[in-house]
């Protein structure tokens, strides 16, 4: 096989590029049907057969047969390849690259000027000079060798040119014939205008030597007489009107046997009449045959007339026949040409789709403007194969069309077309024209017509179709072919304008994108800013909650200290007075007592919350009897319970041992109860004890469940039914009283000790909450707490949040020493009373 830069290269000086489509449709949208594919195939063939032979010639005489036929193959096909690597190098556009086996098909239509192409790379190739000769004798098909087999020589040169329409569009005129000559005229002023002007003449040099072998072969391919000489008597290329030949070739001999019986017999029957008239000897036996002679003359005659008569009814079928296949043939060479232009309509709308696929493609990957003209030029310049495809658009208040941006040109071009701006309205510039026109449109002569744009473009006629979205015009598409100066097909104008609309929608949601990702971003920093503003908040405000938290925490010993004075001091009085029986006292001293205890349940409440907000609670974990610790809450509740005429019930077997932090166990069901003894009345509260296991890991929890037949609660309050400060409603709070701590308190211990508490509840038929605890706490040491027992050695100590359990420890019977740690005087002087 040859090298690529060999297949390539030019090989001729005068023939390097069509200047026309090779077939399909014209500029004009007419079918191309100058010639048959026979007229291609024959100069193959005859490509074929001489690189066949000049191979065989340089092969090696010891080579096998075989060896000898592969190499042979091989350079015929290596020769067959190059012609289609030449000439789709001569095609510009992709759409119209052949192949050999298209090449190879006979039902092809083609223009003259490809048909001039492939016999001259064929002679470049094969090397044979009279090339063209030699296609023209191969021209001639089997089928038509047949037709005309019958009418002779001469007859077939006075029908050759209505032979020769079959296949070439051409005007051929007989000008005289003769037994062995012809005389054949070629007017090819029509055929020769169809091929663009750079190759008119090396077409006439082709076509009338392509001529010449097809006639001259005629009388030797038809009727294997042998091929005379062919004399040119004038040729267009040298200026004539016509190209002339006289051909020759030597004369045909048909037997005459009827014509020389009837000769025969007339001679025979002259001599009898003069035998008859001179009376010969034997003129009598002579007279009894002349009846017999006139009898045989007349039948002979008869019988010649009858021959002569079958003879033209012969003829007749055989014009008739010769009619019918020639129709036939027409239909047949009618189909296969629609059926080219078919296939090539076919690709055409494949082509369309495939556009306008990869501008769809190239619309749904991008959200940038530059980058979805980029990509949809590029597929126009592909699919629609031309040299350079752009696009200018609206900008501002929609009265410039500026920005263009180019795919296919030199840079130099597509920098000065970025700079261009038409403002409107500018009625001489063919982009403002373009802009307000609602179909494409070809400008030709662009220079005379917009030599400014034509300055930035460099092309003398440019395609242009409108911007189109939504009957509002964005912009300007065009295309055109400055740098190969082919012409741009109408055919083109549809596809660019469907093109130009999918460009157009995809423009105007890029714009819409664009705009709300600039609202996007502005809506963003201003987010940002409020984020940032949220968070400064956020931290001050956790950071006041933890000062807040941080300063009960450190305020308990301050707040408790005076309570536990006026409860202390309040007591010992209450107790005076009974002693020196002055009852007038004591309710005030009530009073007071119950004002302090319920004060200093408040803030213990307020400073247990701090500590858990703070992270600062500690659970002391032991382990307790659980039947136990409920007997010591119901003992303690029950008086609140009876308070409203309520019945208290508990329920539940024996739950045996649990690790908690019993303090805090104990206050959360204190609170649930009393909770429910406030909001019940008349009704009944339930304390229902169980364990159970938990599925996942088969620990088991204790579940304490306090049910009342209360008030009950609406869903919204128990939306914010846990919330610190948080009751029901304000009637509540108002007709109940409390300050919303308990429930809040109540989760949060439930959570610290790893559990939790739920709630149900239905508008005046009570509520339900479900306290679900972990049995035991593994991996956690147990605390002892402040009055606990630790070391032997050690004595209890006691604060002020203590100081009731010093005075039980004073009054009892067992004589004891304890350590008061106290720095309020006041204290100190209370627990020594």
């Amino acid at each position: 096989m040859a090298d690529a830069d060999a297949v390539r290269a030019p090989l001729t000086t005068e023939l390097r590029r069509l200047g026309g489509r090779p077939f399909g449709v014209d500029d004009d949208g007419q079918p191309i049907r100058d010639g048959t594919g026979r007229l291609i195939a024959g100069a193959i063939q005859n490509l074929r057969e001489v690189v066949g032979h000049t191979t065989a010639a340089t092969l090696p005489a010891g080579l096998s047969p075989r060896d000898r036929e592969a190499h042979i193959a091989g350079a015929q096909a290596e020769a067959l390849d190059r012609l289609v690597a030449m000439l789709n190098d001569a095609i510009a556009d992709e759409r119209y690259h052949v192949t050999a086996d298209y090449l190879l098909d006979e039902g092809n239509n083609y223009s003259y000027e490809f048909r001039l192409f492939v016999a001259d790379y064929c002679r470049v190739i094969s090397g044979d000079p009279d090339f063209f000769f030699h296609q023209g004798q191969r021209n001639i098909p089997q089928a038509l060798a047949h037709l005309a087999r019958p009418l002779g020589v001469q007859r077939t040169f006075v029908v050759l040119p209505r032979l020769t329409a079959k296949y070439v569009n051409t005007d051929i005129r007989v000008v005289e014939t003769t037994p062995s000559s012809a005389v054949i005229r070629w007017y090819g002023a029509d055929q020769v205008a169809k091929v663009p002007p750079q190759h008119r003449l090396p077409y006439i040099r082709y076509a009338c030597k392509a001529y010449q072998g097809t006639f001259s072969s005629a009388p030797e391919i038809m009727f294997g007489l042998p091929t005379g000489p062919v004399r040119e008597t004038s040729c267009q290329a040298d200026g004539d009107e016509y190209c002339e030949w006289e051909f020759t070739w030597e004369p045909e001999i048909r037997p005459r046997a009827s014509r020389w019986w009837v000769v025969t017999g007339v001679i025979l029957a002259i001599l009898v009449g003069i035998m008859l008239f001179l009376r010969l000897p034997g003129h009598s036996g002579i007279a009894l045959a002349v009846p017999v002679l006139v009898i045989a003359l007349v039948w002979m005659a008869t019988r010649n007339w009858e021959v002569r008569a079958d003879r033209d009814r012969l003829g007749s079928l055989l014009r008739e026949q010769r009619d019918m296949s020639e129709a036939e043939y027409d239909r047949s060479e009618r189909t296969r040409a629609d059926l080219q232009l078919a296939n090539l309509e076919l690709g055409r709308r494949v082509s369309e789709l495939t556009a306008l696929h990869e501008v769809a493609k190239a619309i749904n990957t991008t959200h940038s403007l530059h980058e979805l003209l980029d990509a949809s030029l590029s597929a126009v310049v592909e699919r629609l194969h031309v040299d350079r495809a752009f696009a200018v658009l609206l900008e501002g208040d929609g009265t410039v069309l500026t920005g263009g941006l180019s795919v296919g040109g030199d840079a130099a071009r597509a920098d000065q077309l970025a700079a261009l701006q038409v403002n409107l309205p500018h009625e001489t510039s063919v982009l403002a024209q373009a802009l307000n026109a609602d179909q494409p449109r070809i400008v030709d002569d662009l220079q005379r017509r917009d030599p400014a744009f034509a300055e930035v473009l460099q092309a003398s006629d440019v395609m242009l179709t409108p911007l189109i979205s939504k009957g509002q015009a964005l912009g300007v598409l065009g295309i055109d072919n400055a740098r190969s100066g082919r012409v741009l097909a109408p055919a083109d104008e549809p596809l660019l304008f469907t093109i130009g609309s999918e460009i157009a929608t995809a423009i105007e949601s890029v714009q819409l994108y664009q705009q709300l990702e600039h609202r996007v971003e502005e809506r963003t920093a201003e987010l940002a800013q409020a984020t940032i503003a949220a968070q400064q908040a956020r931290l001050a405000a956790e950071s006041a909650n933890e000062a807040k938290s941080v300063f009960l925490a450190n305020m308990s010993h301050e707040l408790r200290t005076p309570l536990n004075a006026i409860i202390g001091y309040s007591e010992m009085l209450q107790e005076e007075a009974e002693d020196l029986d002055q009852p007038s006292f004591i309710p005030d001293l009530e009073r007071i007592h119950g004002a302090g205890k319920h004060l200093l349940g408040l803030i213990n409440d307020v400073l247990d919350l701090s500590k858990v907000e703070a992270g600062r609670m500690e659970l002391f974990l032991e382990e307790f009897d659980i039947a136990a610790m409920v007997d010591e809450v119901v003992d303690t509740v029950r008086p609140l319970v009876q308070q409203r005429d309520n019945v208290l019930v508990v329920r539940g077997d024996d739950a045996g041992q649990m690790t908690a932090d019993v303090t805090k166990v104990r206050q959360a069901l204190f609170n649930l109860l009393s909770n429910a003894a406030k909001f019940t009345e008349q009704g009944t509260i339930t304390l229902a004890v169980s364990r159970e296991a938990v599925a996942e890991d088969g620990a088991e929890s204790i579940v304490f469940e306090v049910a009342d037949t209360g008030i009950g609660m609406s869903p919204d309050q128990l939306e914010r039914l846990f919330q610190p400060f948080s009751q029901a409603d304000a009637s509540t709070t108002r007709k109940y009283g409390g300050t919303g701590l308990g429930l809040s308190l109540t989760r949060r211990f439930c959570q610290l000790m790893g559990g939790d508490v739920t709630v149900a509840s239905l508008p005046g038929k009570g509520s339900t909450f479900t306290v679900r605890l972990p049995a035991g706490a593994p991996g956690q040491d147990r605390c002892v707490g402040a009055g606990g027992m630790g070391s032997e050695a050690a004595l209890p100590v006691m604060t002020s949040a203590s100081v009731a359990a010093g005075l039980a420890l004073s009054q009892s019977s067992v004589a004891c020493t304890a350590l008061v740690v106290e720095d309020d005087l006041a204290n100190r002087a209370l627990v020594r009373r």
